[in-house]
């Protein structure tokens, strides 16, 4: 499975070294991608977002064990969070999330099936709609 580019791996390896748990990496990388792009002080660029996706995406192909336990609890702010790119006026923030919860959607097993899980196959079966639509979350 191609995860990300060659960059961004480079990237998610520099991170890596400044935060040794994968789980705390995604969190802090869901926060970027959760602010509002060019809207006042706190916001982020859509450039900075679609990075934050996809280093995000390559450290979800890498985890496993207990990172991946914990992603799948439902108190886990991690897949709620791509709700919010995918709400994106922009298209490649919406595909660069899209390609997150596929990479999920591979990584949690059935047997780690729940709540999170379902969620992650709804999200997944509804996949073109949500990259080509900004508003399909909203109906």
């Amino acid at each position: 499975m191609k995860c990300s580019s060659r960059n961004y791996l480079k990237t998610y390896s520099v991170l890596e070294c400044h935060f040794a748990d994968k789980f705390v990496l995604l969190k802090f990388l869901g926060h970027l991608w959760c602010k509002p792009p060019h809207r006042g002080e706190e916001s982020v660029s859509a450039l900075l977002q679609v990075q934050c996706l996809h280093i995000a995406n390559a450290c979800l192909c890498s985890v496993s064990g207990k990172t991946l336990k914990e992603l799948s609890k439902l108190t886990c702010t991690v897949v709620p969070s791509l709700l919010v790119p995918l709400c994106s006026p922009i298209s490649a923030v919406r595909k660069s999330a899209m390609s997150c919860i596929k990479t999920l959607k591979a990584r949690l097993s059935p047997a780690q099936a729940g709540s999170v899980t379902t969620f992650i196959r709804v999200l997944f079966d509804n996949a073109e709609e949500l990259a080509a639509d900004p508003e399909q979350l909203h109906r």
